[in-house]
């Protein structure tokens, strides 16, 4: 399914304390999922658990769209445009 949001990895920290410290273990972390982003992207990586769940909501938002599509038209014709319909 092309044009798929998909991830390879999160995380998340607060600056409550400061900046981060240059030798911190998280920007350790940080560069390591930089390299494997930068990585699913030259090698076009697909991850196909992903992909299904992102399908099964679109089948479910499918149904509810159009089942509302005289309240939602707007959302409708963007499905439509889409070709999710």
């Amino acid at each position: 399914m092309g044009g798929t949001v998909q991830s390879v990895g999160r995380m998340a920290c607060t600056l409550d304390d400061g900046p981060v410290p240059g030798d911190a273990e998280l920007l350790k972390q940080a560069n390591a999922l930089g390299v494997t982003l930068v990585r699913a992207i030259k090698e076009k990586q697909e991850f196909p658990d992903q992909i299904q769940q992102q399908e099964k909501l679109r089948e479910y938002f499918r149904d509810v769209i159009i089942k509302r599509k005289d309240r939602w038209d707007w959302e409708y014709r963007y499905w439509q445009e889409k070709g999710w319909l």
